[in-house]
């Protein structure tokens, strides 16, 4: 989980098969387009994809 305003970064775990499903998907999901975020007007790149 990425850090917040409140609290530090942390890490929840999962079923190792919920794992295993993500990874399955992220493996046949195609590129996504960078997009333009609405709030910063800043680039935003989708990290999930084809790069695992």
């Amino acid at each position: 989980m990425p850090t917040h305003k409140t609290g530090t970064a942390f890490t929840k775990p999962v079923d190792p098969v919920l794992g295993q499903a993500v990874d399955a998907w992220q493996a046949i999901r195609p590129a996504q387009p960078p997009f333009t975020d609405r709030e910063s007007a800043g680039s935003a790149v989708s990290t999930a994809g084809g790069s695992s």
